[in-house]
This record gives structure tokens, C-alpha cells and sequence, in this order.
């Protein structure tokens, strides 16, 4: 599976949804896939600028999307205020069930300052995070 993979995957998840923390909300999502056999993403996986981008999601943040690209854009920019703001990890293991794991970007902050470890192992991410199946 590649990142590509998995934002489809989650795109759809999100078109799904309802009645979810996040989904009646405004949201952004930073998404990290951690394929097998590593069992853990690395703290420094979510830059600085993403970890950035986030915060201020959650107070306004206004982005002008790039006129690069094959792709017509849906529109020139747009602001998020008071958005809900994630890191979504994906510990992928070939055929076996796609769980995805939504932590709040405060809580990922907290755990990165907070543990000994370098990386967030997937069983720390299950007690922090929200699971969902893909």
C-alpha cells in the first residue's frame, strides 16, 4: 500500500461517516501510514510545519491551494476556524484489516514530549487515539 492508497481509503471513510466525533465538524488530517513489520511512527514523521498547520486549524488557518497540476482545483482558498485536528495512522499489515487510528494533534504533541520513545508505537496509539475499521 502507498500514502495515495490510503488517502482514497480514508477519503471514502470520511464520505461515510456520520454521527462521528469528526464528522459532523470541520477537520483536518494530517495522515501517516507505518507499513510491517515497523511497528512504530517515528515522532518526526509529522514535520514541524504539518504539526503547525494543524494547531492553527484549530484556531483559523487560511490556505491557498496551488494553481499547479493537472487536476482542476474546486477553488482558489479556503479558512478553517475552530476545526478538529488530527494525526490518522494507519499500521499497515498486508491482508489483514485496515484500522485507522485518529489522535487529536494535542494529544500527539503530549505523547511526543512526554515518552522516552523516539516513535509512537501502535499499542500507544490504540489507548491515545480514536479506531476506526477502513
Amino acid at each position: 500500500m502507498q500514502e495515495k492508497n490510503f488517502q482514497t481509503l480514508f477519503n471514502k471513510f470520511l464520505a461515510e461517516q456520520e454521527g462521528l466525533p469528526f464528522s459532523e465538524k470541520t477537520s483536518a488530517f494530517e495522515l501517516k501510514l507505518v507499513k510491517a513489520p515497523q511497528k512504530s511512527l517515528p515522532f518526526d514523521a509529522v514535520k514541524p510545519h504539518q504539526i503547525r498547520a494543524l494547531k492553527l486549524a484549530k484556531k483559523k488557518l487560511i490556505y491557498k491551494i496551488s494553481d499547479t497540476g493537472r487536476d482542476q482545483k474546486p477553488f482558489d482558498c479556503f479558512q478553517l476556524v475552530k476545526a478538529k485536528a488530527y494525526v490518522v495512522v494507519l499500521f499497515y499489515t498486508p491482508y489483514a484489516n485496515k484500522f485507522v487510528i485518529l489522535i487529536e494533534v494535542d494529544d500527539f504533541i503530549k505523547e511526543k514530549e512526554s515518552s522516552k520513545r523516539k516513535s509512537l508505537t501502535e499499542e500507544r496509539a490504540w489507548e491515545i487515539g480514536l479506531k476506526y475499521v477502513l
